[in-house]
């Protein structure tokens, strides 16, 4: 039963972490649960659209400067989707293990309370706006979740994050994971902010400082530098300091596995 939730709530993880990756955000962190696939944690990054999203999920409406009111309904829509995500991946996904099943939306408490927030701040700073539109967007993530890139990529994540048997996920692990389901993945030039989604403990609108990564001490070796130059020419937006940290991820892979 443990092993059917961890599962459950990778691919309830793993369908919000894809549609963050499509509306511009990114994902430092997945950590699966074993006991409820609604208490999973996917730590996003909105980078400098953070206090935006403090200000949408919060409801705070009044603090959104009418020359950001566009942007403002953008990113509340982009979040709208991320929230109702994760119920629909997981949804169709048990659809598709047992296609005799009728698909059946079940929203945990923590999404449902962010997508009540979201449509909230819609409604105030629009009053035409639809009041169907949380459903209207269920639906059309149902459609695209029929697409092969879309499903790729959710399939690819969550069976990372599941390989991991419940440990955290990473940003490397979770882009490689990404790009390795036919996801094309342009990581942020500059560190951000940490939107944390899914926690039940945790407040839907809490914001943690990125810890930047730090840079290599000491001279490099060749493998160092050869990778590092690897790294820097197939992401070309990274640093220095982000591509020896890539570096040290695969080194310490190598190690585990035995593949030196």
């Amino acid at each position: 039963m443990a092993n059917e939730i961890l599962e459950l709530c990778a691919y309830h993880e793993s369908g919000r972490v894809v549609f963050a990756y499509y509306s511009g955000f990114f994902c430092d962190s997945i950590e699966l649960s074993a006991s409820d696939y609604g208490r999973g944690k996917s730590v996003l990054n909105a980078g400098s659209l953070t206090p935006l999203v403090q200000q949408i999920l919060s409801g705070n409406h009044l603090a959104v400067a009418e020359e950001n009111r566009n942007k403002a309904v953008e990113t509340a829509h982009h979040l709208m989707d991320i929230y109702c995500a994760g119920a629909c991946t997981r949804a169709y996904y048990e659809q598709m293990s047992d296609p005799g099943e009728e698909l059946e939306l079940d929203v945990p408490v923590q999404d449902d309370k962010a997508i009540s927030a979201v449509q909230q701040f819609l409604l105030a700073v629009n009053p035409g706006h639809d009041a169907n539109f949380p459903g209207k967007r269920m639906s059309a993530i149902l459609q695209k979740l029929k697409e092969p890139g879309t499903w790729h990529a959710i399939q690819a994540l969550a069976k990372a994050a599941i390989a991991k048997g419940g440990l955290a996920l990473t940003r490397f692990e979770i882009e490689d994971a990404l790009m390795a389901g036919g996801l094309k993945v342009k990581r942020g030039a500059s560190p951000g902010f940490n939107v944390g989604l899914g926690d039940a403990s945790t407040k839907a609108n809490r914001v943690i400082m990125q810890e930047e990564p730090r840079p290599v001490t000491g001279p490099l070796s060749t493998t160092d530098i050869l990778l590092g130059d690897f790294f820097r020419g197939i992401r070309t937006d990274w640093s220095e300091v982000e591509a020896q940290a890539a570096v040290k991820h695969v080194k310490e892979v190598i190690a585990k596995y035995g593949l030196a």
